[in-house]
């Protein structure tokens, strides 16, 4: 990103039925703090939500939040591009609506990357809260593994750290976007990225919080979603071009085994759950017709 007048921010926030936390979210958001930068604008794109999310939004009189009240559901793609379209900030920072903002100088922190590193994209890191269910719990403990896989491999310049819920773009890269569809879009982007041949970053000092699954049945929601991604991915782009970014190599594996025995040994039987799990969801994700419509899990939208 050669530009470095880069001074105005726009968040856009896709949702459908986010009434339980879309709120504490506008919150920490007219909370943050830039030197650097100022939140020209927040669009919220309501992918015909039929809860209470088109109310909490307009109880706030604060003329920065622009909503986009779509009154039937199509998926994600439409309301990103929707964003994308409208956004005139000099960077487009896109959030789930179902994370947590605890740091005031977040914003700064993942725009700020663009312009030091000369980036055009950049992914935040995204910290789990505090499990309350035996499941999330196991959850939990895979998690702490795969944040060292990640932030390790290609020293975190990978498609696994670039993830919907918090991602930075430049001006020069997000109009250039337009989503084809809803199920790995966080893919698409970063692998539009490497297409262009534009620079990618990595801002582990940008956090975002979320909630995991609390119950077999929404991890299995997400887990389909994620193995049907790279499908998806795979008829949009050369399969040995998105597979060069997807495929992990054995050292880094092995390096972050290493690092993570710690967790391995206080949790063997969590980790072996897990990894059966995961074979079990592969598997039976193969038979599942997957839409591009969200089937939200509902108890990781509980903050």
């Amino acid at each position: 990103m050669k530009n470095t007048k880069l001074s105005s921010i726009t968040v856009g926030i896709p949702a459908y039925n986010e009434a339980e936390n879309i709120g504490n979210l506008l919150k920490n958001l007219l909370k943050q703090k830039n030197t650097k930068f100022f939140a020209k604008e927040i669009i919220i794109s309501s992918d015909g939500s039929d809860d209470n999310t088109i109310a909490v939004i307009n109880s706030f009189s604060e003329p920065k939040i622009k909503l986009i009240d779509n009154k039937d559901r199509q998926g994600a793609a439409r309301g990103l591009n929707q964003i994308i379209q409208a956004a005139e900030g000099d960077i487009l920072v896109l959030l789930d609506a179902d994370v947590r903002i605890k740091d005031s100088f977040f914003l700064e922190k993942i725009a700020i990357s663009l312009k030091e590193k000369q980036a055009s994209l950049a992914g935040a890191y995204y910290a789990e809260l505090k499990p309350r269910s035996l499941f999330a719990k196991v959850l939990n403990v895979s998690m702490q593994i795969k944040h060292r896989l990640f932030s390790s491999f290609n020293k975190g310049d990978n498609i696994y750290t670039c993830h919907g819920r918090a991602r930075a773009l430049a001006y020069n890269f997000y109009k250039k976007l337009h989503l084809p569809v809803s199920v790995g879009n966080d893919m698409y982007v970063y692998l539009k990225c490497k297409e262009f041949n534009l620079k990618y970053c990595y801002v582990p000092e940008a956090i975002v919080w979320y909630r995991l699954p609390e119950t077999l049945k929404d991890h299995q929601k997400q887990s389909v979603r994620f193995f049907s991604s790279e499908k998806e991915m795979e008829r949009l782009f050369a399969p040995d071009f998105v597979r060069s970014f997807t495929r992990i190599p054995v050292g880094d594996i092995l390096l972050a085994g290493m690092r993570s025995l710690p967790v391995i040994l206080l949790h063997p039987f969590e980790l072996v759950f897990y990894l059966l799990l995961e074979v079990y969801l592969k598997l039976t994700s193969q038979f599942v017709r997957q839409s591009q419509i969200w089937d939200i899990s509902l108890s990781s939208k509980k903050l």
